[in-house]
């Protein structure tokens, strides 16, 4: 497909969340999306000290778990997200947006520990990426049991809030 001129990317943080979420979810429902491609931006690359490498010839998966083995300690800074469609015209379309994240204060028992990696951060700040919007105005997320704690705790102090 030919391709159009690049749209500017949509930044979201905190503040604009909900109104990022839903033009991405409509972008993906459109009839005319043909792929989506993720980039995710880490604190760190590499916290194993066994350094397990894959190879060019491992299948993708293979990949995927020494890469997401590797990255786990690590927190995620952005979330570039690219939705492509064809254009009415029949060129391709990109629809970018760039979610900046940090991990936030929720309660007091989820208080998260942030690990970097020099080169890593070293890296972002050469391409200036900018730490202060993800640290001030980041979004934060929960793992499954992050959440599920979570609920189990607003539930107990519901149930206390309703017996008094």
């Amino acid at each position: 497909l030919p391709s159009a001129s690049p749209q500017r990317s949509m930044e979201a943080d905190r503040g604009n969340f909900a109104e990022a979420w839903l033009s991405v979810k409509k972008a993906l429902e459109d009839e005319k999306c043909l792929f989506v491609s993720f980039d995710l931006e880490f604190s760190g690359l590499d916290s194993s000290t066994t350094r397990n490498r894959s190879f060019p010839f491992d299948p993708p998966w293979r990949r995927y778990q020494e890469l997401r083995k590797r990255t786990k300690d690590f927190t995620t800074l952005q979330l570039g997200l690219c939705v492509f469609s064809r254009s009415e015209n029949g060129t391709l379309s990109a629809r970018p947006y760039s979610f900046r994240c940090f991990p936030q204060k929720i309660s007091r028992w989820l208080n998260k520990s942030v690990l970097f990696q020099v080169g890593s951060i070293g890296f972002l700040s050469s391409q200036n990426f900018d730490f202060n919007a993800s640290l001030k105005k980041g979004i934060g997320s929960l793992s499954c049991i992050e959440e599920s704690n979570m609920r189990t705790e607003f539930q107990e102090k519901l149930s206390r809030i309703e017996k008094s």
